[in-house]
């Protein structure tokens, strides 16, 4: 299963601090970015008045991982 990342840690809840760094096979060659946690997002969407909880599991904090 591949790993998911997010940068904004204020979406995080049932936060595990990690802290390494990793290069990842599927981004640039040699991109090398530092993963502080590791948790589950709640993300909430409202679309014509109905509010979704899209939850994600095991997610990756990488606030140093951008994207241009």
């Amino acid at each position: 299963m591949p790993d998911y990342y997010f940068i904004d840690k204020s979406f995080f809840f049932t936060y595990t601090s990690m802290n390494y760094l990793t290069i990842d096979l599927f981004a640039e060659k040699d991109l090398t970015f530092e993963i502080l946690g590791k948790s589950t997002i709640m993300l909430k969407t409202l679309i014509n008045s109905v509010t979704t909880t899209i939850i994600f599991n095991n997610i990756l904090h990488t606030p140093s991982l951008s994207i241009v």
